[in-house]
């Protein structure tokens, strides 16, 4: 992050021990990025090159848009609740993989927006299933389909928070912030 919040960096990150440290348990740093829409815009260029913005920053700013969000630091009370709640229902075996959460508009949505676009932004802990017309179905990701057990040993995430993925989103924005 810090890497692209620094205006001579021209959105690109590097990381050297990417390889060994991130890419056997998050792959590759572009797939990462990408899997973090929440977090990293990733700006496609020439050929396999990319670019890449943070979300909520102004283009070439230096300074974050708007307030700092309480997620700044890796952790989001509000996306933690959310998450929790949804992983409630979806290790419900009754669920069948539907997802209601009554309060979402007043609790959820005003930070985290339509309850879909949340559980699509999230790909490292939900899939989406599309179904006839706007419906859809929610799988917990490395839980097998239909199963109320999550499918081999629990991950690090699975309280909602994973100390390999913080620590290169950390490293991540060091690198766009850095000046």
């Amino acid at each position: 992050k810090q890497q692209l919040l620094d205006p001579s960096s021209g959105g690109q990150v590097w990381i050297h021990h990417w390889g060994e440290a991130y890419q056997p348990q998050l792959g590759p740093l572009r797939s990462f990025l990408e899997s973090r829409p929440d977090k990293f815009q990733v700006v496609p260029g020439l050929g396999n090159k990319f670019t890449v913005e943070l979300v909520g920053q102004a283009a070439g700013s230096s300074q974050p848009a708007g307030p700092p969000a309480a997620s700044a630091g890796g952790w989001d009370p509000v996306v933690a609740s959310a998450i929790r709640e949804i992983k409630q229902q979806l290790l419900d075996p009754s669920s069948g993989g539907q997802v209601w959460i009554h309060h979402w508009g007043e609790a959820y949505q005003p930070q985290l927006g339509p309850l879909r676009s949340f559980l699509e932004s999230r790909p490292d802990k939900f899939q989406v299933v599309p179904g006839l017309g706007n419906k859809f179905t929610v799988e917990l990701v490395g839980q097998a389909a239909g199963s109320s057990q999550p499918a081999g040993p629990p991950a690090a995430s699975a309280g909602g928070w994973d100390p390999v993925v913080a620590s290169a989103i950390r490293e991540i924005k060091q690198q766009l912030l850095d000046p």
